[in-house]
């Protein structure tokens, strides 16, 4: 035995093989390196042909070139790719084929989460469960683990524009809040903003990613809403789940972070009552948009003018002029009352306004 263990690499080397092991498991990492394979290729044409979000495709770039299995180049504005190691295909492809693994096993597998009934042998009685069903318990231990990676509130609402809209694979959906760092708020424009508020969405990208990737294992089906893309409004959804209001800005606003939040969420396959609940909560929160139709702070502080006044309760927001993203503006959140005093002392405000207004109306009554 001892001439056996002599002959297993050290930790290191085992830790580096695994590295580029997890780097290469996963479907849209091997299509990258597919893609690769006969040539050197620029991002802007691997997110091209791939036809997935840029922020996604680069996410998964950086994960291989961690692994050392990608050379780079910058050329100008233009960054290319090539394999480190032209024969890694082969070695995929001699790994995985026919006579390593029986295809219909391992199609038998992926399809497992997908059967009609599973029957799950406990101690001695076989207990059948049907596929998507999730108990009360299940929840728990899921939003456990979002409070791991900072996200201090989880919803669920139904998503009744899923008929209407080809996109949407699921109609129960789970919303995902998470704060804004006080640093990223209050960077002046420039270069440090934007490297603060990009470095932020593409941690908060890679959380959803790993929830969706936790719900996925348990096998559930799952469709990501990324913050800061149009598949959901999630600012509305939220509202729906009873974690706060929208405000004129069109922002969340809640009582634990006023208005310095951002959203994502996860459409999953899903079957529980939780999805069908409407929370009580939301009727506590409709004073905000009271408030926001008097205030008008971040209407006044946008400086691109994005944000529109109109007649309605929320501002109309102009994504042309817009440069929140682009440029890690956060105006409209550092100057709301949220943000600046916190919902309860906003809360407390305007009830006090609202007795005075009483008074003054009993005095000229009087």
């Amino acid at each position: 035995m001892k001439n056996i263990a002599d002959g297993i690499p050290s930790y290191k080397s085992l830790y580096n093989k695994s590295e580029i092991i997890k780097a290469i498991a996963d479907p849209l990492r091997l299509e990258i390196l597919y893609l690769l394979k006969n040539e050197e290729l620029c991002a802007c044409h691997i997110d091209s042909t791939l036809d997935k979000p840029q922020s996604t495709v680069a996410h998964h770039l950086s994960l291989l070139k961690k692994a050392n299995l990608l050379n780079w180049r910058k050329e100008g504005k233009w960054t290319y790719y090539s394999l480190s190691n032209p024969k890694i295909i082969d070695l995929i492809e001699e790994i995985t084929s026919e006579n390593t693994i029986d295809e219909g096993i391992a199609s038998e597998r992926v399809d497992s989460g997908e059967i009609a009934i599973e029957q799950v042998i406990n101690n001695e009685n076989t207990k059948t469960r049907i596929p998507n069903q999730a108990d009360n318990e299940f929840f728990k231990a899921f939003e456990d683990k979002a409070k791991e990676f900072n996200i201090f509130k989880v919803g669920y609402t139904k998503i009744e524009t899923k008929k209407f809209n080809p996109e949407i694979k699921h109609e129960n959906l789970i919303v995902l809040a998470t704060p804004m760092d006080e640093n990223i708020i209050k960077a002046p424009l420039g270069e440090k903003a934007k490297k603060l508020n990009k470095a932020f969405y593409a941690n908060f990208r890679k959380i959803t990613e790993e929830l969706s990737q936790y719900l996925k294992k348990r096998g559930f089906k799952t469709q990501i809403a990324y913050p800061n893309e149009i598949l959901l409004d999630l600012p509305y959804f939220a509202q729906k789940t009873g974690m706060g209001y929208v405000g004129n800005s069109g922002l969340l606003i809640t009582p634990e972070q006023g208005s310095k939040i951002k959203l994502s969420g996860i459409l999953t396959s899903i079957d529980n009552s939780i999805f069908d609940k409407s929370p009580k909560s939301i009727n506590k929160h409709k004073w905000i948009r009271d408030y926001c139709k008097d205030c008008g702070e971040c209407i006044e502080n946008c400086e691109s003018e994005a944000l529109i006044k109109s007649e309605g309760d929320i501002a109309k927001l102009s994504e042309s002029r817009c440069i929140g993203s682009e440029e890690g503006c956060t105006y409209c959140i550092e100057k709301c009352p949220f943000n600046e005093k916190g919902y309860s002392l906003v809360k407390e405000e305007l009830s006090e306004n609202f007795e005075d207004k009483i008074l003054k109306i009993i005095d000229t009554l009087s």
